[in-house]
């Protein structure tokens, strides 16, 4: 049986997003024109779909305020954000010199972005 994959709207962009498929599953799809005659014959699609999770390199971003290098006295609070994007959704984690930093700040993540947070700067962070 074949099931209307939305509804009754025209897409005169020639694309189509369907929601709701399930990964790894295998779909077969068929196309119908619409005008003011009527629906014409159905058209397959050649093939199978495979449903995955599409992949997307991670683009980073650092915010404007921190390209140019921070400086801040110690005591006073710091906050360094980056934005990313990527397919899957890229896991964050802030490193100094190479090395990963110890947790003295608070690194805040959001699903486009990442931000450490320091209350009380040190000389050593």
């Amino acid at each position: 049986d074949w099931v209307r994959c939305h509804d009754t709207e025209l897409h005169r962009n020639r694309e189509l997003v369907v929601p709701d498929l399930t990964k790894g599953e295998e779909y077969w799809f068929r196309v119908f024109a619409v005008n003011e005659v009527g629906e014409g014959p159905p058209g397959d699609v050649p093939g199978r779909v495979i449903v995955k999770e599409r992949v997307e390199e991670v683009e980073m971003d650092l915010d404007a305020a921190i390209k140019d290098g921070v400086t801040v006295r110690a005591g006073n609070p710091v906050r360094l954000m980056a934005y990313f994007k990527g397919r899957p959704e890229p896991k964050c984690s802030w490193k100094r010199e190479g090395t990963e930093i110890k947790m003295r700040g608070k690194p805040e993540n959001t699903s486009i972005s990442t931000a450490l947070i320091i209350k009380q700067a040190a000389r050593t962070d």
